[in-house]
């Protein structure tokens, strides 16, 4: 995943024919948050990557990433600035569900 990375920063035109790697980080993502006790390291490598490919097609990462339900979402229909911001309705995510369980009690 870091060579991949390494790859599309270097030369955003080989993206293309990366694809067929690409596509399946966010699977990985998906299933590696999903654990107990992911790899920390291989997920963060996985989201260095997608934010390598964000720069070349960010409307694509983003409904691609927005499937795997790794970011925050809203589990209900909101309505009003005061429901949006006490997150009520909010649904933390793998993302969140990886920092509840991982970074706070190890603190990395």
């Amino acid at each position: 995943i870091d060579l991949v990375y390494k790859v599309i920063c270097t030369d955003y035109s080989i993206a293309d024919c990366l694809l067929p790697i690409t596509s399946r980080i966010y699977m990985l993502l998906q299933r590696l948050t999903c654990i107990i006790s992911p790899p920390v390291d291989v997920v963060a490598s996985c989201v260095n990557c997608l934010t390598a490919l964000a720069t070349w097609r960010p409307a694509k990462v983003w409904s691609d990433l927005h499937h795997t339900g790794f970011l925050p979402f809203c589990a209900t229909s909101v309505s009003g600035l005061t429901y949006n911001s006490s997150g009520e309705g909010m649904n933390a995510g793998n993302y969140g569900n990886l920092l509840i369980g991982v970074e706070q009690p190890q603190g990395e």
